[in-house]
């Protein structure tokens, strides 16, 4: 045969790495008497790879550790090939390519990647409902529903309402970066636990850009099934070059970055000389740049750090939508500051009526050296739960750091746990009202979404 041919194969693959993920979406080797892969072989008229079946690069499938399912295509050249090549016993049957036309049934045949509509989302989260909210389990049936890996600890900013503007802040866990062979680790045991959500939150501390080589990170978790990536990011290195990087095709992205319309608050409070100016710009050019309609932008107003007064606020929130032009692309929100992790003073006129928090019940954050942390909140690891390059999810999920934080919580005793200790999360009303679980699930469980 000659031309471009592209082999479309299942396999049942023994991995030469016990247990490490087979990446890609490459099938592990071409048709030969040695491998007995039985292949589809489809010529392409053009001879150009990216006209045939879209939906399916960049997308790879797992399985249970030492044998995974690969789905995929077949090229000359396959830069991740070398990583798990077969010992031996290659199982592979013929697909019909008429059955995976679609995004939908590619991912039908994928069964580490989640069929994940709003139906199945709403039952995730009855599920997560009766297990914290009523029998306050211990010891959960399913993994983790909301994942987050922290690109990097590095910030290029000092806010005072972060742990960044501390100056021993990286005395603990000094600062560094996760690289794509580690998220490559991370994610490998994440599909293998049975995660089979196709959202992947990248926050906790340090600005995600500041990590050179995010979109790599970003690359790997589309070979992974990740195709709806969730981060914070304060917008100054969020240049149309940057972003023209990430991976673009069957992806899509929320970038939530906190401003305000005050120049000279933003300046004082979060940002640096000039960035206010900068972070405007950015953020502008990408929201009018239409390469981007992949991105969408939650902005959200800080001024209630340092101001009170609802109407102000109001004139502060009505003057930030006022600087950015109209798009379905960008929605604009507030923030609601607490103690969090017991490093401010609380914004709360008192501590009654204490509500049992629902983070251990249903999220899962990864620092950048693995470490497992109590919540997004916990930047200085002070409640570390388990560490994921060193540990299965599970064992971490229901280990008795786990079990011990959900016990502490619902008997009331946060003070038992050092990152709980002095929040005022549970304190206030407002976060544990239907509509702020609304909203929970539409701007962070994206559950509308497919």
């Amino acid at each position: 045969m000659t031309g471009a041919y592209f082999m479309l194969t299942i396999q049942q693959v023994p991995c030469a790495f016990e247990g490490r993920v087979v990446m890609g979406p490459k099938a592990c080797c071409p048709p030969s008497e040695s491998n007995e892969a039985a292949s589809l072989a489809e010529p392409l008229p053009s001879g150009n790879p990216d006209e045939w079946n879209p939906s399916l690069q960049n997308r790879a499938v797992l399985s249970c550790p030492g044998l995974h399912t690969v789905v995929g295509k077949w090229t000359k050249t396959s830069p991740r090939f070398a990583r798990a090549r077969p010992k031996s016993g290659v199982e592979t049957k013929r697909v019909d390519l008429s059955k995976i036309e679609s995004k939908s049934g590619a991912k039908a045949l994928m069964p580490g990647v989640a069929k994940s509509g709003p139906f199945s989302k709403l039952m995730a989260g009855g599920r997560i409902f009766w297990h914290w909210a009523v029998r306050r389990s211990e010891v959960l049936p399913y993994p983790p529903v909301e994942i987050s890996i922290e690109p990097t600890n590095r910030c290029n900013f000092a806010c005072q309402f972060c742990p960044q503007s501390s100056p021993s802040h990286f005395d603990q866990i000094p600062a560094s970066a996760i690289q794509p062979d580690g998220v490559e680790v991370l994610l490998g045991k994440i599909r293998n636990s049975g995660v089979k959500s196709d959202l992947l939150h990248w926050t906790l501390d340090g600005e995600p850009f500041m990590n050179k080589r995010f979109h790599e990170n970003l690359a790997v978790a589309r070979d992974f099934g990740f195709s709806k990536h969730h981060f914070a990011t304060n917008g100054m290195l969020l240049t149309l070059d940057r972003l023209s990087r990430l991976p673009s095709e069957g992806m899509s992205y929320v970038k939530t970055p906190d401003f305000c319309s005050d120049e000279a608050y933003f300046e004082q409070v979060r940002g640096t000389p000039g960035s206010w100016k900068t972070v405007r710009d950015n953020l502008i050019a990408a929201i009018e740049d239409p390469s981007l309609a992949h991105i969408q932008f939650k902005i959200t107003d800080i001024s209630s750090y340092r101001f009170n007064d609802p109407q102000d606020l109001d004139r502060r929130f009505d003057e930030l939508q006022s600087i950015f032009p109209k798009s379905d692309r960008v929605s604009f929100h507030r923030r609601v500051f607490h103690n969090a992790s017991g490093k401010l003073d609380s914004r709360l006129s008192s501590k009654e009526g204490y509500r049992v928090c629902p983070y251990p019940w249903y999220t899962f954050f990864i620092a950048h050296n693995g470490d497992v942390v109590a919540c997004c909140r916990d930047l200085e690891h002070q409640s570390v739960l388990g560490n994921l390059f060193e540990q299965e999810l599970m064992e971490i999920w229901n280990g008795e750091k786990y079990q011990a934080m959900r016990r502490d919580l619902a008997g009331k005793r946060p003070e038992c746990q050092s990152a709980c200790d002095g929040c005022d999360m549970p304190y206030d009303a407002a976060k544990f009202s239907l509509r702020n679980f609304v909203k929970t699930a539409l701007h962070r469980m994206l559950i509308l979404s497919r």
